[in-house]
């Protein structure tokens, strides 16, 4: 009789091959009965046999086993009758045997002859030779049935995830990828159900929103609890480590087996998806029935995962970034400013419509070339313009945003003025990693400057012209009048000319109180104390000439009869800004003792009621016997950025 182990690693073609060996091995030795026991990862099993099956396993498994060492050849010729072991005929009395270790793969084949008679000569050194040659012989066709086995299995895999690269290659949808890998893996490794599932924020409610069933199986798609699935899911998969289970019922608590059972599912395994130290996402295979996983299907669905993941995740972010890309193309299609990118070697890499409008260039035209050589690579004069001397090309190594206006060339050669702010593009460390550049044509601007300054220019001249006038007048016509009316108007119309002189040069734009206040009594203060403190403000012209007008005032009426009519005489003036308001405040000190006028004079309405309606605020003067003194609080209009 002879039998062999069916169930060995899937190497039934190796049956042949040990069967042919025991007959060889019973036909050199004239034994009754051989037998190969293979012994890999911890277990011993009969592999293959010839003769009395029965006895030689009872003998093996009860007591010879125990006596074998690797490369060792055990003879036991004369067996004792209370060491034999009872056959359906006579009793084993002799054994001969040799275990030899497997190169292919961490196991051992033991090769055992034995005979129902004692040979008390045992063996003669050819014998020894020739059974250890056919034990080797043994070990080299495993170790060949091995190779192939795995050779098969590789070009398996090879096949398999070539047809995975070919179905989902051309997929722009994630869902449609997961679909395609679940089902593909689920063919291949012959499971009942194989699936994805997107974790939620919180890392324990999970989606399942499509997956692959074998016929027979139901569909799992919808959302759980990885609580109810046990500690050690939990405790596996937020690890980042695989829940590999062969028997649900066997190896997790009743209730989580209870959860895999209501769904079908009898053995699993479950590979987790972390990114940032957060669970995002789990791919499993299962079965409908027990089943031990080897580490062959552990490996292949761990790969599985890492190959068809990177894709579903490029998927993905492509399809935000053809979303991103499309909403920014309209807004840059359609706006009027020019916009470039630049990359890290300032070679441009887009360019709106505007941008082309701007240069007269197509982007193709400017792809793949630094911007600096095709619309700014020279001056007006006709000689090179070096980038490392291009304001707009600084802003990537200085990593900061620069801004003002340019000279571009036109395709023609002809240049015009742009006005361009350019900022660098950094990536998460601070790096910076290209440039945006945004550009308008400012020559309309630039004309529309020049036409306003020669109308400006116009009217300065024209109205000094007309100041002059008037003086002219005022001397003529008050030849006869009061000296001091005289002088005061002719000193009104110069604080006037002064305050309209200030801000002619600053082309009537606003203009700075310090400035205004210290001009307007610069001719006054000569040998006196004059102290000026308060933020630095700037006045709109309307508010300016108010302003000028009124410190004059003071200061002739201070020159006149207070502090600054005596030597040791000054005045204070502070002033103080907050909520648009600003609060200014004239102070006199060493003067003369103060006495208040009976009757209000021409300058001292003019402050408290016509200055006041200016300012759209308040004017209080206050003749205090230590000094005079004014307070202001005016309005200030907000002046335009």
């Amino acid at each position: 009789m002879q039998t062999v182990d069916a169930n060995f690693e899937g190497e039934g073609s190796a049956d042949a091959a040990l069967i042919g060996l025991l007959q060889l091995a019973r036909l050199l030795f004239e034994a009754p009965v051989a037998a190969f026991w293979i012994e890999e990862r911890g277990t011993e099993r009969l592999a293959a046999s010839v003769g009395d099956e029965r006895s030689i396993r009872t003998a093996y498994e009860t007591d010879w086993h125990a006596r074998f060492e690797e490369r060792q050849l055990l003879v036991l010729p004369d067996l004792e009758v209370g060491n034999t072991v009872e056959s359906e005929g006579e009793p084993l009395r002799f054994m001969a045997g040799v275990r030899e270790k497997l190169t292919s793969r961490p196991a051992s084949i033991t090769l055992i002859v034995a005979d129902t008679k004692a040979r008390p000569a045992s063996m003669t050194g050819e014998q020894r030779s020739a059974f250890q040659a056919i034990c080797a012989q043994a070990v080299t066709q495993l170790a060949l049935r091995h190779s192939q086995a795995i050779q098969a299995e590789l070009m398996g895999r090879l096949s398999f995830f070539d047809r995975l690269a070919s179905a989902t290659q051309e997929l722009e949808d994630a869902t449609a990828i997961m679909r395609t890998v679940a089902r593909l893996t689920g063919e291949f490794l012959g499971v009942s159900i194989c699936a994805y599932a997107d974790m939620h924020k919180d890392e324990n409610g999970f989606t399942i929103t499509g997956d692959w069933t074998a016929p027979g199986s139901a569909s799992i798609v919808g959302t759980y609890q990885l609580t109810d699935f046990g500690e050690l899911a939990v405790s596996n998969l937020t690890s980042n480590l695989p829940l590999v289970v062969d028997d649900v019922a066997a190896q997790i608590s009743s209730d989580a087996a209870a959860t895999f059972q209501s769904i079908g599912i009898a053995a699993t395994i479950c590979l987790p998806l972390v990114k940032d130290d957060r669970l995002i996402a789990l791919m499993a295979v299962h079965d409908a029935t027990p089943r031990v996983w080897t580490d062959a299907e552990l490996g292949l669905t761990r790969e599985v995962v890492e190959r068809s993941w990177a894709h579903i995740e490029r998927v993905r972010s492509e399809r935000i970034l053809r979303e991103t890309s499309r909403r920014l193309n309209a807004i840059l299609s359609n706006t009027r400013e020019a916009v470039f990118l630049m990359d890290e070697q300032q070679i441009c890499v887009y360019a709106n419509a505007a941008a082309e409008q701007l240069t007269g260039y197509a982007f193709e035209d400017m792809r793949g070339r630094p911007l600096h050589d095709v619309v700014h690579h020279k001056k007006p004069d006709g000689s090179h313009y070096p980038i490392e001397e291009c304001p707009i090309d600084r802003a990537f190594p200085e990593r900061a945003q620069t801004s003002g206006e340019e000279l571009f060339v036109a395709p023609d050669g002809s240049f015009y003025p742009v006005g361009f702010t350019a900022s660098p593009v950094l990536d998460d460390e601070g790096k910076p990693i290209g440039t945006v550049i945004e550009a308008r044509n400012i020559a309309e601007e630039k004309r529309f400057q020049e036409h306003q300054v020669l109308l400006i220019d116009e009217l300065n001249h024209r109205a000094k012209n007309l100041l002059a006038i008037v003086q002219g007048l005022v001397a003529q016509t008050m030849t006869s009048s009061d000296p001091e009316i005289r002088k005061a108007l002719e000193g009104r119309l110069m604080a006037l000319a002064a305050a309209h002189s200030l801000l002619t040069k600053k082309n009537w734009e606003p203009a700075p109180l310090r400035q205004l206040v210290q001009d307007a009594i610069a001719p006054h203060v000569a040998g006196h104390a004059i102290s000026m403190e308060g933020p630095e403000l700037m006045l709109p012209s309307r508010t300016a000439i108010s302003m000028v007008l009124a410190v004059h005032e003071l200061a002739t009426n201070a020159v006149k009869y207070g502090s600054l009519s005596v030597p040791g005489g000054g005045v204070d003036v502070r002033w103080k800004v907050g909520a648009n308001e600003l609060d200014f405040q004239w102070q006199e000190f060493g003067g003369p003792p103060v006495v208040a006028p009976e009757k209000r004079g021409f300058g001292s309405k003019m402050l408290e009621r016509g200055l006041a309606a200016e300012l759209n605020g308040s004017v209080k003067i206050e003749f205090l016997s230590e000094g005079v003194t004014c307070k202001v609080r005016a309005t200030i209009p907000q002046i335009p950025n």
